[in-house]
């Protein structure tokens, strides 16, 4: 039997809105006029409204906790594996180094094409961040967000030249070991080698 305060049941797992839940006026909790069914329809309202407010907690305290795939949960992912910074002014900074340092992080976090763009531009600072602005603007509107390989390609362009790396090409074609070590040798070698023709 259905009591003049029971509640629609609900869709499992779905919330009562509290402006929908009625609330009975002072009714005696037993006594000549309370029958059996009003009691088990008070009993399934308080039941729905317990659940209604469970929910509610569950709900509030998922989205408080930072649990999911939300970006800023994406972005202290990227910044627990400490990633590089390059400002793009630093002369002992070698742009290469960057790029495969960020590919690295950016593969063991499996980002997309966008997302690794968007991801390595968060840890350019200074003149480098200034550049990346000017890219992305002198990319036009309406096009698609950039993709990893056209960043890769547009940030080599600006921040290692031709001549530049035309230097370092020649610098690993006449090296030899001379006084080095072997193992500074080989670090040396296996630094310019990226820059081999």
């Amino acid at each position: 039997m259905v009591s003049k305060y029971s509640v629609p049941a609900a869709a499992e797992g779905a919330t009562i809105p509290p402006a929908n839940i009625p609330y009975p006026d002072a009714v005696p909790a037993s006594g000549p006029g309370v029958s059996d069914g009003d009691l088990r329809g008070d009993i399934h309202m308080l039941t729905q409204l317990v659940a209604a407010q469970a929910q509610r907690s569950h709900d509030a305290s998922a989205s408080s906790s930072g649990q999911g795939d939300s970006a800023s949960s994406r972005v202290n992912q990227f910044l627990r594996l400490a990633p590089p910074e390059f400002t793009g002014t630093d002369p002992e900074a070698d742009p290469q180094d960057f790029l495969d340092e960020m590919y690295k992080t950016l593969r063991v976090m499996k980002s997309t094409q966008m997302e690794g763009v968007e991801l390595a531009s968060y840890r350019l600072r200074g003149a480098a961040y200034s550049w990346f602005e000017m890219w992305e603007d002198s990319r036009g509107e309406g096009r698609p967000p950039a993709r990893w390989d056209e960043f890769v390609d547009a940030f080599i362009d600006h921040f290692l030249p031709a001549e530049t790396m035309a230097a370092c090409a020649t610098e690993f074609e006449v090296l030899k070991q001379g006084s080095m070590k072997v193992w500074e040798h080989h670090i040396e070698f296996v630094r310019l080698s990226k820059y081999a023709p």
